[in-house]
């Protein structure tokens, strides 16, 4: 059947062929035969009126040397008639060969007859005379040109013939010409009836099946996936739409395996996001158990924890409606370890498996099932399986890559879960430290609170002599004691304000706060030690700054600042306290010194407590490291922040800000209280 459809084409494709090869060949010869004999003709046409022409000229250039001589007597005038007697011989000779037909022949003839005759009575006897010699009279000149006259007549009658010769070979030219478009017209016709049928034909058995074809395509392009095209047409086409057909099948096929395929991608995406969000063991497994039995639907999938390296109780199980949970420690599926993580044991019919354990499918009912390990690293936290009741099941390559991926996730997930377990219990043990920590920083700074008030209340009593009168020397011993005694009870008072803070039992006696008298009261304790470091102190507060806050928390936190100022600064050093309105609703206080400054590692550690910068342990700077804590710590109390800058050898620049208080007294002189001391 191929072959006679194969064969028909080629059939009409060749009489096509052969119809219009047949059409330019016919013409084609035809024209280069009437184009030849055309060409033979014309040229000896064409040669004979030339030299019927030639001859007549000839004949005129004897004529005229005779007239010549005849009237002059000069034999010069006979050079032409010479040369026009021999010349005329050869040309109508030419001519009269030449010539197409015998009338014509015929004229020529008698063209050269009469001129034979006339060189013969008037030319060759005025060629004879001696030199001097006159011409006989009897030699007429015009009975000369009476016959020269008829010798013009009978010239132009052979080239008159000679024109109508090359006329009737024009309309033979023209005739054949018609005849050959003709025939090559009815050829070509018959060519373009054959093409006209046979491209019917293949219209009919190729362009309706192909429409079909392209239609099935289009539909296919704009998403509908069960066009299929028509089986009809001649075999190949069949073949061909058979062929998209199954290609088209196989598309679906490979369209439902990657939407399957998509689907357990995007389930195991979910079931480990599920599995990240939580950090409780048993959370986590419920999202395990629960996310591959839907996923995979199976009819049971269990979870056991290793003990001992061998799998012990369930841990957590998941199965359909109307099955009875598995207990205790399930036996393994076969005979395969859990040596490693990402082992995976399959079995897709559990019934005729000899690798499978009787007892297994005796106590899950298996027909088919997965097994895999999980853990982290070298370390087998457990094994995850999942149980298909009942009938055989071919697991497929995706189904696999499901289980294994989850169990993969599954040990990263136990092992987050370890790791914050064991960073749970040690934060509760850092915490229990801690606190541990404030309650006997607590403890201890109360119980040094109350004898060191005794103290210097005692030395205060003594040194105001209502005790008796003091030696001086004893005197100057019992300040210095008095002074150690202030310092351990700032110390204190420092310590008994962080472990406040941290306990959160510290409470601010909020109210509103005018900044330059605060300032005044905290450097007031200062200027005894400024005086005998010889140091230059500058106070610029404006009299009408106030803030919210407590007004002895914020005169300890200047007081810390000015203190560190004090002590680090060297003889002859400046300190400077100033403050000011840092926007609409915050003030800014900033204490400054040109002392040794503090190294640049060292300065983010500065705020925590009992931290002190190397150059003052070199320099045995005294102090426990409390200052800073407790200033942040109160200025974060109260809402505000702490700023430090300091460059080694240039000095130190704290500022601390504090929102503005909300209402101020009435309208004051903004006077700069600017003093030194």
């Amino acid at each position: 059947m191929q072959r006679s459809t194969a064969g028909a084409l080629r059939l009409g494709i060749a009489l096509v062929i052969v119809l219009l090869l047949a059409s330019a060949g016919i013409r084609t010869v035809l024209l280069e035969m009437l184009a030849g004999s055309f060409a033979k003709a014309s040229t000896g046409l064409m040669s004979a009126h030339s030299a019927n022409a030639e001859a007549l000229q000839d004949l005129t250039d004897v004529e005229t040397g005779i007239r010549g001589y005849q009237l002059t007597g000069d034999r010069k005038f006979l050079q032409p008639t010479d040369n026009g007697t021999q010349a005329f011989p050869v040309d109508m000779a030419e001519a009269i060969a030449e010539a197409p037909d015998d009338r014509t022949r015929a004229l020529l003839r008698a063209e050269n007859g009469l001129a034979v005759s006339w060189i013969a009575g008037f030319v060759a006897p005025l060629e004879n005379l001696d030199p001097g010699e006159l011409p006989d009279p009897r030699i007429s000149t015009q009975g000369g040109k009476r016959i020269f006259d008829q010798i013009r007549d009978v010239n132009a009658a052979a080239a008159n013939a000679l024109g109508d010769s090359r006329d009737a070979r024009l309309r033979d030219v023209s005739r054949l010409t018609r005849i050959a478009e003709i025939t090559s017209a009815v050829l070509s016709l018959l060519a373009v009836a054959a093409l006209m049928v046979l491209a019917r034909h293949l219209s009919r058995i190729f362009l309706t099946p192909l429409n079909g074809v392209r239609e099935t395509l289009v539909r296919l392009v704009h998403g509908d996936h069960g066009a299929r095209a028509d089986d009809r047409g001649p075999p190949e086409i069949r073949e061909v739409i058979r062929n998209l057909n199954e290609l088209c099948d196989e598309s679906d096929r490979l369209r439902s395996g990657e939407q399957r395929r998509m689907h357990l991608q995007v389930l195991a995406h979910d079931i480990a996001s599920r599995m990240r969000q939580s950090l409780e063991r048993g959370a986590v497994l419920d999202e395990v158990v629960a996310g591959l039995g839907h996923a995979l639907g199976v009819h049971r999938v269990y979870v056991q924890l290793m003990e001992g390296g061998r799998p012990g109780e369930i841990a957590r199980q998941w199965h359909t409606p109307g099955l009875a949970p598995l207990t205790g420690k399930p036996p393994n599926a076969s005979v395969m370890g859990t040596d490693h993580p990402g082992r995976v044991d399959v079995s897709e019919d559990a019934a005729t498996d000899s690798s499978v354990r009787p007892e297994f499918v005796a106590l899950t009912g298996a027909g088919a099932y997965v097994r895999t390990t999980f853990g982290f690293d070298a370390d087998v936290f457990g094994v995850v399986v999942l149980v298909q009741i009942g009938q055989p099941r071919r697991w497929l390559p995706d189904e696999l890559a499901l289980a294994d991926s989850v169990s993969a996730e599954l040990g990263r997930a136990f092992e987050h879960v370890r790791l914050y377990e064991h960073e749970r219990d040690v934060v509760e043990r850092m915490r229990d430290i801690d606190q541990q920590k404030t309650d006997f920083i607590a403890t201890v700074s109360h119980e040094l609170r109350t004898p060191l008030t005794s103290v210097l209340g005692y030395l205060e009593l003594l040194t105001s002599g209502d005790q008796g009168p003091i030696p001086d020397r004893q005197l100057k011993s019992l300040k210095i004691i008095a002074r150690n005694a202030e310092r351990l009870g700032e110390m204190v008072g420092d310590l008994l304000t962080l472990s406040r803070i941290e306990a959160g039992t510290f409470n601010l006696d909020q109210g509103i706060v005018a900044v330059g008298e605060m300032v005044e009261a905290a450097l007031a304790g200062f200027a005894e030690a400024m005086a005998a470091g010889g140091l230059d102190a500058e106070v610029d507060v404006p009299a009408n700054l106030r803030v919210d806050g407590d007004a002895a928390q914020l005169q300890r936190v200047v007081a810390n600042l000015a203190g560190n100022a004090v002590k680090f600064t060297p003889q002859g050093g400046r300190i400077r306290v100033e403050a000011h309105l840092d926007g609409r609703d915050h003030v800014r206080i900033t204490v400054s010194d040109t002392g040794s400054g503090i190294p640049p590692g060292e300065q983010e550690n500065l705020f925590k407590a009992f931290f002190r910068g190397s150059n003052a342990v070199t320099n045995a700077t005294q102090g426990p490291g409390l200052g800073l804590a407790v200033v942040q710590s109160i200025v974060q109390q109260h809402r505000g922040s702490v700023e430090l800058v300091s460059e080694v050898g240039v000095g130190t620049r704290v500022s601390v800000t504090l929102p503005r208080a909300a209402s101020v007294p009435g309208p004051e002189a903004r006077a700069a209280a600017t003093s030194r001391q």
